[in-house]
């Protein structure tokens, strides 16, 4: 059937390739629309009406444009890793990258201080920790795994209270940002087990943290 041994290797390769990127966005599919699915048992505690869409085969949006106080609007997004692309999903997970929930919202007060709290080993919080440094705010002692943080008005204690009133219903965080630009509260975790962590407490505890923001 083929005349060489290269022709043999290419059809190999591209039989590789194809499966994998078909194995690959099975995989991501199915557990981003598992995450949708725990994920609209707390939604209503932000807003009733969200609207859903796949960026590409590892992202999957969902965004209330009129949300409730104390948010003015949010999204939440579900950021997996690319595991479609065997090589760049190899290579991106050798640089840190992992499956990560994100919520960003815009309250409709602006907070009173601003921080960043973030673990500078996470793929999402490289950007920031290069940003950060430069804005010459107070360096924060967070005394908590291998987190560090940096504000303008705040101290620690504040950046600690915030950290734990999000980790409470569960999940680990790799990023919280407080800040008077949109979007005002940012978060990020690494992907929690939907059989471990309750998407309803979850929202509850955002939302508590939005409305002392805004009577700070």
């Amino acid at each position: 059937m083929f005349n060489d041994w290269e022709s043999l290797f290419a059809a190999v390769v591209a039989v590789l390739f194809f499966g994998s990127f078909v194995l690959g966005m099975i995989w991501n599919t199915r557990k981003g629309n598992a995450l949708v699915r725990w994920l609209r048992d707390g939604l209503p505690l932000v807003g009733e009406r969200s609207t859903m869409h796949w960026i590409g085969t590892s992202v999957v949006e969902m965004r209330i444009a009129k949300a409730k106080p104390p948010f003015r609007s949010a999204e939440t997004l579900v950021a997996l890793e690319p595991r479609d692309i065997v090589f760049f999903w190899a290579y991106t997970r050798w640089r840190g990258r992992r499956d990560v929930l994100i919520f960003r919202a815009q309250l409709h007060t602006a907070p009173s201080f601003e921080l960043h709290v973030f673990d500078p080993r996470a793929w999402t919080a490289r950007e920031l920790a290069r940003r950060v440094r430069d804005k010459g705010w107070t360096r924060l002692e967070m005394g908590t795994r291998s987190l560090v943080g940096y504000a303008a008005n705040a101290d620690a204690a504040t950046a600690q209270a915030l950290l734990a009133q999000v980790e409470r219903a569960g999940g680990t965080v790799v990023r919280l940002s407080v800040q008077r630009a949109v979007p005002n509260l940012h978060v990020h975790w690494l992907l929690p087990d939907p059989k471990q962590v309750s998407a309803h407490a979850w929202f509850s505890n955002l939302r508590q943290m939005g409305e002392q923001l805004t009577h700070e």
